[in-house]
């Protein structure tokens, strides 16, 4: 990591030489949380402000509690500090605290997704806080500050997922338009200006589905390119004057809208989030980026309503293994390419097999009336999701961060050119050319 940008717990979390007496500190700390092999994740570095994060139980069995979040200030954010302790005073909710031995003004605290700083408020409106603090359900994904998902039992037995985020969403309302449009989606039950709530299905995600039963996927596909294909086909005026009809007579302020992609502005901000990383990795990354922005602009397509974070656990699954998407936190205006490319590079980055990724492109592109979907405009999308996926190595504290880096840069230009690099380590063809 680059000296100037740097932190007491960022050098602890890291394990770097002569921090070793601040990283036992901040181990005994996330100790008290309870958790069998606490660890911290999806770390987010404010210089000279503040060190979020997530801590989750390594043990990966049923038993494991739920996430809690991690937290550093600098002296200058004490009043922050002061707020998050005050609050625990107040509803009893446990909060940990301690100081960095090797630097004194430095604090570190840990404490439950109820008593989260950016979600308390939000939290309360779901009454779903349990007295310790601790979501009455089970967490599915947390995201300190910014937004958790967690499945409940309701009273009458029935079971749904809720969402609450610490901004108000737009999509709650924007998706009040998708079903009669013919997306499926799972119906909203209940929404506030901060949280959704829809139902759940048994049938689990195409993700696992297709790594349990690799045999149907070849059925399930189609599926899912025809419900695609439905998202891309919305009228976007329409979607947002729907939108406008739900929100008028709940009282909630504002106008829906759909952003447009900005790919400058995005792979700018992730240029940005290199700032730990060495220079030298950072003007590989940028040139890569320019590159992929002049193919964008070459290949540019008319926008479409797009899902904006496609991938395969975006897609639950009925009872008849009809499949639903999910998540449209990122709703946007698009090229078609867009969502495609965001589902092949996830795929590649999770190390299965490139074959669904392929087949779904090809699925896509049989159904008819479905925009433009080139090989070259699918592998200029995925080498620009796999650059926003960069600094995640980062912020999950990957040891060998800076390698793994250089690596997604190199696996970004190779797919640009309609080339990658397997498992193996030797050449062969992208999961966007085989669909090409």
């Amino acid at each position: 990591m680059k000296q100037s940008s740097r932190s007491p717990v960022l050098d602890a979390l890291y394990d770097q030489p002569g921090t070793e007496i601040n990283a036992r500190a901040i181990s005994e700390l996330v100790a008290r949380t309870g958790m069998k092999r606490p660890v911290i994740r999806h770390v987010r570095f404010k210089p000279e402000v503040s060190v979020v994060a997530r801590i989750v139980d390594a043990a990966g069995d049923d038993s494991a509690d739920q996430p809690w979040w991690f937290v550093s200030y600098s002296p200058s954010e004490t009043n922050k500090a002061g707020k998050l302790l005050k609050r625990a005073a107040e509803t009893g909710y446990p909060v940990f605290s301690a100081l960095l031995p090797e630097d004194p003004r430095t604090s570190v605290f840990c404490g439950p997704i109820g008593l989260d700083r950016m979600l308390f408020k939000p939290l309360k409106e779901t009454d779903a806080v349990g007295p310790g603090g601790q979501i009455s359900g089970t967490v599915l994904s947390y995201n300190p500050w910014r937004r958790v998902v967690f499945r409940k039992v309701c009273t009458d037995g029935s079971v749904s997922v809720v969402r609450v985020w610490a901004e108000p969403p737009t999509i709650a309302p924007l998706l009040a338009g998708l079903p009669g449009a013919g997306v499926p989606v799972l119906p909203v039950i209940g929404w506030t200006g901060h949280s959704i709530e829809q139902p759940w299905l048994d049938g689990g995600d195409l993700a696992g589905r297709v790594a349990e039963q690799p045999r149907e996927r070849d059925a399930l596909l189609p599926g899912v390119a025809r419900a695609l294909a439905s998202v891309h086909g919305v009228d976007p005026t329409a979607l947002v004057s729907v939108a406008r009809r739900e929100l008028s007579p709940r009282g909630h302020a504002g106008e829906p809208h759909l952003p447009g992609v900005a790919a400058e502005q995005a792979l700018g901000a992730a240029s940005n989030g290199l700032a730990c990383f060495p220079g030298s990795l950072r003007e590989s990354f940028d040139a890569v980026a320019e590159a992929v922005l002049r193919v964008l602009a070459d290949q540019r397509g008319p926008d479409v309503v797009s899902h904006g974070d496609f991938s395969a656990d975006q897609v639950v699954l009925g009872g008849d293994d009809s499949p639903y998407l999910i998540d449209f936190d990122r709703l946007k205006l698009a090229p078609v390419g867009y969502d495609l490319g965001s589902f092949v590079a996830v795929e590649m980055l999770s190390g299965r097999d490139s074959a669904t990724a392929a087949a779904l492109v090809e699925s896509y592109r049989e159904v008819p009336g479905t925009g433009d979907a080139s090989a070259t405009s699918v592998r200029a999308w995925t080498a620009f999701h796999l650059l926003l996926r960069v600094a995640e190595l980062f912020r999950n504290l990957d040891p060998h961060c800076v390698e793994h880096a250089r690596d997604r840069i190199e696996l970004a230009r190779m797919v640009l050119a309609g080339r990658s690099v397997t498992r193996s380590g030797d050449t062969g063809d992208t999961a966007s050319e085989k669909a090409g």
